[in-house]
């Protein structure tokens, strides 16, 4: 008897499942601006996301489950022979528009043999930065974020809905603003042509499309932060992978960090510069070494620009010093100069190991700076991606695209007696500023940051924690 009055039940549940009006995402359309982010739209995993976030917010929003139609269409269009995509305008981030054009999804008119069913359009377009200034309404503290704050890029999501006679029923659009981490989280060169990962790709749909279901909301710009994704590469990457990071605090000129269960306390001194005369008496108490490199170039006003550090744990004080000379003529000088920050002027390194880190009295390190050099060993993968989250490598492109690294400023000489090497990636400030720290010839710590040191990986697990903070201090000097 329980048999018998269980089937009529599952029957009616059976019955009802499949007369439910259903939403069917059958088409996306995307166009990319500047950048590649949204190839991501292609892969495997964020079609999986996709298809799990839609079903999980139509059920939310509209009280019927979603999927991927069968016949689902991912096409990359071209801006000039879309203009309804590229154009797109811009939505007032204080009135919305969620009320205007808006039919809700009613099923209750439907005859009652009908079956609703709709289907999803998605349009997600690229749109240049400077689409922001056709915002009207928008308070001065966002402009001044906008304008300072460092940025991704800008996108627009559109979602269409259509019954199955054709009609439209619904349409809402949502801008989103990306702007980039300003602490930095992961170790690498930020990519040129894909701005974010693959999962905060997966993130920003899952979030603009929160927007975009719910006729109540009435967002029309959303800003989101997120870390640049970087590209592959086989000079850093594999080092730093599976490796303990360790996150530097800076404020002002004190850095701080913790290495083996003890706090490190690290302090610079702003940048001071002394004059070189070169009298009868200064030539007699220079280096005969830096003497010579000072006559073998013909510089005026040569001087040193000095850097004064200090560890307070160990009590150590040190001093930078390096040789420059003001440029004659910027056509006839190295294409990379610094500037001082005292002097204001453009300054070129003196050759040769002219250049010294103090202890005291005590040398050391001795050692050259070179500009603008390129190690061919060393190939940055323009064809792959670093996957924030755990560092694996994602091939978005069958073509391999590689790059030849190339360094603002490579320091070479010794250091307490050991060869040292400590390549920088680029001028002090600029975003993913890496330096490679070799001692005696081996790699022994990574370190990167844009006006200081930020995160570090010590690939040398037995070095001293003082020399540690040596390399630190040298590495990472504003005189450079």
């Amino acid at each position: 008897m329980k048999q018998i009055a269980l089937l009529p039940l599952s029957l009616m549940i059976c019955l009802q499942i499949q007369a439910q009006s259903s939403l069917a995402l059958k088409s996306i359309r995307y166009h990319n601006n500047s950048s590649k982010t949204l190839n991501y739209l292609e892969l495997p995993q964020t079609k999986a996301s996709l298809n799990k976030t839609l079903d999980s917010l139509s059920k939310q929003y509209w009280q019927m489950p979603s999927r991927l139609s069968n016949e689902l269409i991912i096409q990359k269009t071209n801006a000039p022979q879309n203009p309804t995509i590229s154009q797109i305008a811009l939505i007032n981030p204080k009135l919305g528009n969620a009320n205007k054009n808006l039919i809700t999804i009613d099923s209750s008119h439907q005859e009652k043999n009908s079956i609703p069913n709709y289907f999803l359009s998605l349009e997600i377009v690229e749109i240049p930065m400077s689409s922001l200034n056709k915002l009207i309404g928008i308070d001065s503290s966002f402009r001044k974020r906008f304008l300072s704050g460092p940025k991704i890029g800008l996108f627009q999501i559109v979602a269409s809905i259509q019954s199955s006679h054709g009609e439209t029923v619904f349409k809402k659009a949502v801008s989103i603003l990306m702007f980039r981490n300003k602490r930095v989280k992961s170790f690498g060169f930020a990519h040129p042509d894909y701005g974010i990962s693959p999962k905060n790709f997966e993130n920003l749909l899952a979030k603009g499309l929160s927007i975009v279901l719910d006729h109540s909301n009435t967002i029309g710009l959303l800003e989101i932060e997120y870390d640049q994704v970087n590209m592959n590469d086989n000079f850093i990457q594999p080092f730093v992978q599976n490796q303990p990071k360790i996150f530097i605090a800076s404020e002002k000129n004190n850095l701080q960090y913790l290495w083996k269960d003890q706090m490190q306390y690290l302090q610079y001194e702003e940048p001071g510069y002394e004059e070189i005369y070169l009298t009868k008496e200064d030539k007699d108490s220079l280096p005969k070494t830096l003497l010579k490199e000072i006559r073998a170039v013909d510089m005026r006003y040569p001087f040193f620009m000095i850097e004064e550090g200090r560890d307070i744990f160990h009590d150590k004080n040190y001093a930078l010093k390096t040789t420059v000379y003001a440029m004659r003529n910027s056509a006839d000088e190295p294409r990379r100069f610094t500037y001082n920050v005292r002097t204001g002027l453009p300054l070129v390194f003196v050759n040769g190991k002219t250049h010294v880190f103090l202890n005291d009295k005590d040398t050391l390190a001795k050692f050259s700076i070179r500009t603008d050099k390129k190690d061919s060993k060393k190939q940055q993968f323009l064809h792959q991606i670093v996957e924030t989250y755990n560092g694996s490598s994602i091939t978005m492109e069958t073509k391999p695209r590689t790059r030849t690294q190339e360094y603002a400023y490579v320091i070479e000489g010794t250091f307490k007696g050991m060869p040292l090497k400590i390549n920088c990636s680029g001028m002090r400030g600029m975003q993913s500023t890496i330096r490679e720290i070799y001692l005696n010839n081996k790699i022994t710590a990574i370190v990167q940051g844009s006006t200081a040191p930020e995160i570090m990986v010590v690939i040398d697990k037995n070095i001293d924690v003082l020399q540690l903070n040596q390399l630190l201090l040298l590495s990472f000097s504003r005189l450079f």
